[in-house]
């Protein structure tokens, strides 16, 4: 299997793809572009900086994240539930860790974390001189009902 990861600085490209990506995980819409480029609108600063995990060509993994300052924050605020990684796969999710703390951050800061998403990040982040601190967040704000 062929395996890359792609830097995007914004989301035009990979809309489409991303799109169904979200639906082939059934993600939930604050993973999706349309969130993503909505909350970019409202509150980025900086970059935007798209981590796009490709496997045989296909895009399997995305990571949306904003550059200010030297450091790389999640693309994620008050007004978003959670942060997580975007994976068809957990190699598609290890790939876009690895990739993460490649990007010589002088810090690397993720905000409303998934707890799934924090396991993936623990051994890259050593393997790359940083130290992770994880923060436990809180319980997403809904309650189900039948």
């Amino acid at each position: 299997m062929k395996k890359t990861v792609e830097v995007w600085d914004r989301m035009g490209p990979l809309a489409t793809e991303w799109s169904r990506l979200v639906e082939r995980t059934k993600a939930g819409p604050f993973l999706s572009p349309g969130w993503i480029d909505a909350w970019w609108r409202s509150y980025g600063e900086g970059r935007l900086q798209i981590l796009a995990a490709y496997q045989d060509e296909r895009l399997a993994g995305v990571l949306p994240l904003r550059r200010y300052r030297g450091s790389l924050t999640s693309a994620a605020n008050s007004e978003t539930p959670f942060f997580s990684f975007l994976a068809d796969n957990e190699i598609a999710g290890e790939q876009l860790a690895d990739s993460l703390f490649s990007q010589r951050a002088r810090q690397i800061r993720l905000s409303l974390l998934h707890p799934g998403s924090r396991m993936l990040i623990q051994s890259p982040a050593a393997r790359a001189g940083y130290r992770v601190v994880a923060d436990p967040m809180q319980a997403l704000p809904y309650v189900p009902i039948d």
